[in-house]
């Protein structure tokens, strides 16, 4: 039985993604650029080739559309055009919506100010799948037959 983070079965071809902080302008610039396009606003972003987005971390945190750039992630790996793996943004910001006790640096006040200024009768719900969300990225991948292992950072080299 293969673990979880094991794909070696995908070939690609991948686009590995990293460090949007929130700048989702940019983002879906970059996702035009690589051949990437939607049916609708609604609809998540695919690739007509088959080509498949790697996110690897640091999706939150200093840009002007946070929110977005998660929607926009959350929906392209409900979609299966992409996967992600997690930053050590997104790890700081799911344990500030656990409750642990966070220090407010590095862009963290900006993710929260997003999240506070949502609608109070959608706030908790979007919270919860959030933390869903975030709780589900897993620490990196292994692609192609072993040769692509992806993660944010911090592997032992013997991966």
């Amino acid at each position: 039985m293969p673990l979880w983070n094991n794909l070696k079965h995908e070939r690609g071809p991948f686009d590995v993604i990293g460090d949007i902080h929130g700048c989702c302008d940019e983002l879906e610039k970059l996702l035009g650029q690589l051949g990437y396009a939607r049916e609708s606003s609604e609809a998540p972003f695919g690739h007509p080739g088959g080509r498949k987005a790697v996110f690897v971390g640091d999706l939150v945190d200093r840009g002007p559309r946070i929110l977005d750039t998660l929607n926009l992630v959350r929906q392209m790996v409900r979609a299966g055009t992409a996967l992600c793996v997690p930053g050590n943004h997104e790890v700081k910001l799911l344990r500030k919506l656990n409750g642990k006790d966070i220090r407010i640096t590095h862009g963290l006040a900006q993710t929260l100010s997003e999240i506070d200024g949502l609608p109070d009768d959608r706030r908790d719900a979007y919270v919860n799948e959030l933390k869903e969300f975030l709780d589900s990225l897993v620490s990196h991948y292994v692609f192609d037959g072993g040769k692509l292992v992806v993660a944010h950072a911090g592997l032992n080299a013997d991966l």
